[in-house]
């Protein structure tokens, strides 16, 4: 199942762009929590990719980014910034220091035990079930196989995140941007985390009983 998955990934907008780069643009696109198609083809033109990627109903790309449309036909802003450091390419820094970032909603430059569940909870969200389902639409895999791999997968998850946190925040409330950095740095399994694949492992891992961030 993961193989599948796998391979649909790399349809998928923002799959070989540079996070930071796919990240700077729909920034500088939306001001506000949603992307029309509109803004979406303009960051598709900054990153030099194909605007039927986002407009045209037969691309995987398009049917998974349907799966985060708000009511009014727009997409979150959020979820899309989030696919696009998820996917994107980068080097371990550069990819921590989006993601620290990207949860550091209150501009504290600090960690807090708050965001690092939200950034889990997440992450998961993101990895085990939303991005399954363009295998799901490619072919590659029956829905009632994506089912069974999610679950698989879910099994693993309060104990995933309940690992993490420790491992990253140890008995503390908060932690500075350094110390995170270096928890990335420094531990394959915490790399792991700064791409939906490396997600997936870690969970599946998890599910079977393996050790995390020893």
């Amino acid at each position: 199942e993961e193989k599948a998955i796998q391979e649909s990934e790399k349809d998928l907008l923002f799959t070989g762009c540079q996070a930071k780069d796919s990240l700077a643009y729909i920034k500088s696109s939306s001001m506000s929590r949603t992307l029309s198609v509109f803004q979406l083809k303009k960051v598709c033109r900054q990153l030099n990719l194909d605007h039927s990627l986002v407009t045209d109903e037969d691309f995987t790309s398009f049917k998974i980014l349907k799966l985060f449309q708000t009511g009014s036909a727009q997409y979150q802003t959020r979820i899309v910034a989030f696919l696009a450091l998820l996917l994107g390419q980068g080097t371990v820094a550069e990819k921590t220091e989006e993601l620290f970032e990207f949860f550091d909603e209150d501009a504290s430059q600090t960690f807090s035990r708050e965001e690092a569940f939200t950034m889990l909870e997440d992450m998961v969200e993101l990895s085990a079930i939303k991005i399954p389902e363009a295998a799901v639409i490619d072919g590659k895999m029956l829905q009632e196989e994506k089912q069974r791999y999610t679950n698989k997968l879910l099994e693993a998850k309060d104990d995933f995140v309940q690992d993490f946190v420790l491992a990253l925040m140890g008995n503390n409330q908060e932690i500075s941007y350094n110390e995170f950095l270096g928890a990335f740095v420094n531990n394959l399994d915490f790399q792991r985390l700064l791409w939906t694949t490396g997600i997936r492992a870690n969970l599946l891992r998890k599910s079977k009983l393996y050790g995390l961030f020893s």
